[in-house]
């Protein structure tokens, strides 16, 4: 499963305007949270999804792989991101039984530092910029892989130099400490707190938080968290 995923690295990578962090961590040995880069010829595009599929283990894992295969092979429907969680969507309904999927599709552009990306069901991102941040609350579409029906729509924001924005998965905001509280309840402070780091420092730090808020790294769900610094 890790071979699905781009390479982890201890630094950050450059890439078509941005820097990337990213941290990945399976509940068991395989597990249902999923992202990718997605190369595209233009120099000034770049493609980042996050996916989490509902369960763990060996079936979550099996979706996951399904979800890469159709990412291999849908270039004709990548630089639209509702267009593809369309595509996507059609092409799980008859593979997922009754398993489902949320997912984060966005493109970045950076001649004209827009992010044109669809949200289905999927937690929200962070914005953080100049020092204040906030989540990225816009409309999205419903679960993938259940239902035919759903309508589709691109969103796009105008992003500056220095932001960065954070991508996760529900196994971050989800864990709990001993009084059932979810991280989600601490996370806010820690942004006000650390938002200032670098991207490396900042991903690493609400990573480490985040494990001691649990007390250990035997966490309730899969953890996939993704962080983006505009150059």
């Amino acid at each position: 499963q890790i071979g699905l995923i781009p390479e982890s690295s201890d630094t950050a990578r450059q890439q078509k305007g941005v820097q990337i962090y990213s941290v990945y961590q399976p509940m068991e040995e395989v597990g249902g949270d999923f992202f990718d880069l997605i190369q595209f010829k233009e120099e000034n595009l770049f493609g980042l999804f996050i996916s989490d599929v509902a369960g763990h283990g060996v079936p979550a894992a099996l979706i996951t792989s399904m979800i890469k295969a159709i990412l291999v092979n849908s270039d004709s429907f990548l630089k639209n991101p509702a267009q593809f969680a369309e595509h996507l969507n059609k092409k799980l309904i008859p593979l997922c039984g009754q398993m489902f999927l949320t997912c984060f599709y966005a493109i970045y552009d950076n001649q004209r530092k827009e992010l044109t990306y669809i949200r289905c069901a999927h937690p929200y991102p962070i914005l953080i910029r100049k020092g204040s941040w906030h989540f990225i609350e816009e409309r999205g579409s419903q679960i993938l892989g259940m239902f035919d029906n759903i309508v589709f729509e691109n969103k796009t924001i105008r992003l500056e130099t220095g932001d960065k924005l954070i991508f996760y998965t529900d196994g971050l905001i989800e864990s709990t400490d001993s009084q059932g509280v979810h991280f989600l309840k601490k996370l806010p402070q820690l942004l006000n707190q650390f938002s200032n780091l670098s991207l490396q420092e900042l991903i690493q730090t609400i990573y480490i938080k985040m494990i001691a808020h649990h007390g250990q790294k035997n966490f309730n769900d899969d953890v996939c968290m993704i962080g983006i610094e505009i150059q």
